[in-house]
């Protein structure tokens, strides 16, 4: 279902609610509240009326401090959001403003046991492997090609891999990786333009092995990086945890 039939659902549901069989044989108008949505950051910022790319679907943290996780942000509400929208519509603030955001009339604001900004869910497909993950990979061949030139290639002489452009090593290195059960072989990893959350999930298994080579000595700061990440995405999908893992 695209993300814009959930919405017309779901704001259908919060208007005309749903008819129910009771136990009791009577049948009865329900209004479920909602407690949970699972979407991407893009269905979120849809359905919240935020803009993509600026703003957090939770909270009012400011644009451009987002990576700044030592303060606390305030969780958006209804009445904020429909103030934001009130001053816009009346000219008070202009799209320039930090805070602007799509003029919507919101379905969950007629649920008065529901806070829609609160309702969004990090969930791993989505926010993980689809976003931390895929930003990871998008990096790390990006940093790859930077740090590993490579060296001009001669007229009808054939170059050794270590004189290769940095893509070009990184390719081969997935290719060397050997075939074994659970591990997804990649013959052309640089190519794969459609990432699916499976692959998102393979290719963590193996990229830290694969990338350490090419930049322990090179970038050994961003190589820490990609593992922590790696760790990360790990960890927090662990059945149980413990003080340690915590």
């Amino acid at each position: 279902m695209s993300a814009n039939n959930i919405y017309v659902a779901l704001e259908t549901l919060a208007l005309d609610g749903m008819l129910v069989y009771c136990a009791d044989g009577q049948i009865r108008r329900c209004f479920p509240v909602l407690s949970n949505i699972i979407a991407d950051y893009e269905e979120q910022a849809l359905i919240t009326g935020i803009k993509s790319g600026r703003h957090c679907p939770i909270c009012q943290v400011h644009p451009d401090e987002r990576q700044d996780l030592s303060k606390r942000w305030a969780v958006r509400t209804h009445e904020q959001m429909k103030d934001q929208v009130r001053k816009q519509q009346q000219g008070k603030v202009s799209r320039k403003d930090s805070q602007w955001v799509h003029e919507t009339d919101n379905f969950a604001w007629n649920h008065h046991y529901v806070n829609i900004y609160e309702s969004m869910s990090v969930d791993i497909l989505h926010q993980l492997h689809k976003g931390v993950v895929q930003n990871l990979i998008d990096w790390i061949k990006e940093l790859v090609g930077n740090v590993i030139p490579g060296i001009p290639k001669k007229k009808k002489t054939k170059q050794a891999l270590k004189d290769s452009p940095g893509g070009i090593q990184l390719d081969a290195r997935f290719r060397a990786v050997p075939h074994y059960t659970g591990l997804k072989h990649f013959g052309h990893f640089s190519h794969v333009q459609q990432w699916t959350g499976d692959e998102q999930k393979a290719v963590l298994r193996i990229l830290i092995p694969v990338v350490t080579p090419l930049l322990l000595q090179k970038a050994p700061d961003t190589l820490a990086y990609a593992r922590a990440i790696a760790d990360f995405v790990t960890i927090v999908q662990y059945r149980s945890h413990d003080e340690e893992t915590v």
